[in-house]
C-alpha cells in the first residue's frame, strides 16, 4: 500500500481460487520473497516487483500444520512444523538438510512451535507456543 492505502501490487487473488497462493507465512531473503504455503510443501519465489520466478518443492513435509519459514544466515530455509514440533532445515532446491526439536517440554524439545527468527550471532530463536516460551538454538558452523 502507498501512503494514500492504494494497493501497489498484489500476488494471488481472494476472487479467483486458480490464482490462490494458499500462503501461510513470507520472508524477504535478498531481492527475493519466498512464501510458504499452508501445507508446508512448496516455498513459491518471487522477485520484488511481485513477478513469480520459481516454486521449490520440500523434499519432506512431516505434517500439515506449517507455520513460519525463515531465511538462515547461510541462506537455508527454516520451517517450523507445529504438527510435528520440529524445525525443519531446506537448501535452496527444498533438500531436506536437517531438523531439530521433537514434541516435548524439556529443553530442546518443542510444541507447536510457531515464528522463527535469526540473530547476527547465529542463534535462532523459536517461539515454542505449546510449552508457552521462546527457545534459543545455537547454528552449528559447517
Amino acid at each position: 500500500l502507498d501512503l494514500a492505502g492504494n494497493v501497489l501490487k498484489r500476488i494471488g487473488s481472494s476472487r479467483d481460487d486458480s490464482e490462490a497462493l494458499n500462503d501461510r507465512d513470507l520472508v524477504f531473503s535478498g531481492e527475493e520473497l519466498l512464501v510458504l504455503d499452508s501445507g508446508g510443501t512448496h516455498i513459491q519465489v518471487f522477485d520484488l516487483d511481485c513477478k513469480f520466478l520459481r516454486d521449490i518443492a520440500l523434499a519432506y513435509a512431516p505434517t500439515a500444520g506449517e507455520a513460519a519459514i525463515a531465511v538462515g544466515p547461510k541462506g537455508d530455509f527454516y520451517v517450523s512444523s507445529r504438527g510435528a514440533s520440529v524445525i525443519c532445515v531446506y537448501d535452496h532446491s527444498g533438500a531436506l538438510l536437517s531438523s531439530f526439536g521433537g514434541l516435548g517440554t524439556r529443553m530442546g524439545e518443542l510444541n507447536s512451535p510457531a515464528g522463527i527468527w535469526f540473530s547476527s550471532s547465529n542463534r535462532v530463536y523459536v517461539a515454542d507456543s505449546g510449552n508457552v516460551r521462546v527457545q534459543v538454538f545455537e547454528i552449528s558452523q559447517r
